[in-house]
């Protein structure tokens, strides 16, 4: 795993490069011109090179086997900041709902690594979506009890922010769900994505001290739900 990682790291280093051209190219264009249709795909220009570039991230960071470093983080604010790139994301048929509750959101979080995360989980939601639909951002305020268990396992008591990602989409069988989480396991065809995202993801909640757990069923969509530790806590 240590030589996967050196070379993934290497990937991504010649991938960034390649991905800088690209967006200033992109956003060159956009700012030259007035054209619909060239601006148009100009745009999906950028979205495509911003999903490459989040995914290079992932690559560098486990290329450089970096450690996740939790730090008090006003998790409404970060979302604020971060909904205008989560919104390019989405395609153009799917409406994109963002709720945030009025219950405190500072949390125990390390914000890059947050970032990958809901970039992922809302672009899988979206790509869930091929003919169109509804997903949602949401955030609460959640108690966790001593007992209480999560897709079977037992969690820590305490204060949590909870954040939820639901999608009107295709869902998933018993099967898939699963194996959600392995590395590498994708339904997705090699050229589309590369089988890291989710299991990333669940790694870098679990190591934030949080959970990562999914709902799915075929026609019924899926929803994704993090809970984070409002306070930090000691190791």
């Amino acid at each position: 795993m240590e030589a996967v990682g050196r070379q993934a790291g290497e990937v991504a280093h010649d991938l960034r490069n390649v991905l800088t051209a690209l967006l200033g190219f992109s956003t060159l264009v956009l700012e030259k011109t007035s054209d619909p249709g060239t601006r148009a795909n100009a745009l999906e220009l950028v979205k495509a090179s911003e999903r490459a570039a989040a995914l290079s991230a992932r690559l560098l960071s486990m290329g450089r086997g970096e450690v996740i470093k939790p730090c008090v983080l006003d998790l409404h604010a970060f979302l604020g900041e971060l909904e205008p790139l989560l919104r390019k994301l989405v395609g153009k048929n799917v409406l994109f709902v963002v709720q945030l509750s009025e219950d405190p959101s500072s949390i125990a979080a390390d914000e890059s690594q947050l970032e990958q995360v809901l970039l992922n989980l809302v672009l899988n939601g979206s790509e869930a979506m091929p003919d169109g639909g509804v997903l949602a951002l949401r955030t609460a305020a959640r108690t966790v009890t001593a007992g209480m268990r999560i897709s079977g396992v037992p969690v820590v008591e305490g204060e949590y922010a909870e954040i939820t990602i639901t999608d009107t989409g295709v869902g998933m069988d018993t099967a898939t769900l699963a194996r959600a989480f392995e590395p590498f396991f994708t339904t997705k065809r090699a050229a589309e994505r590369s089988g890291l995202g989710l299991s990333t993801a669940y790694g870098i909640v679990k190591n934030s001290r949080g959970y990562l757990w999914l709902d799915s069923a075929p026609g019924r969509g899926t929803t994704a739900t993090i809970h984070l530790p409002r306070k930090p806590r000691n190791a």
